[in-house]
């Protein structure tokens, strides 16, 4: 995942090449160290609430936390119509 994240960053044509003669001023670095420091984050929060609650109930906040998160756009998306 970490690798092919650039890609899709890029402003390419369909054929590949750069669609200016410029460089791509996509900032790789700066959105490499985010990659890496939210896998910190996340593996030292783990590694506290695995001290106190079991990995069920871990596994359980995770996906009712994710569930929703992606409720928000479809929430949004009624009030907005």
């Amino acid at each position: 995942m970490v690798w092919l994240f650039t890609e899709p960053l890029d402003d390419d044509d369909d054929d590949g090449k750069q669609a200016s003669n410029y460089p791509s001023d996509v900032p790789y670095g700066v959105i490499f160290a985010s990659f890496m420091v939210m896998i910190l984050a996340g593996s030292a929060v783990f590694t506290m609430l695995s001290r106190v609650y079991s990995l069920y109930n871990i596994a359980t906040g995770t996906f009712i936390a994710a569930s929703l998160a992606l409720l928000i756009p479809v929430v949004y998306s009624w009030v907005r119509r």
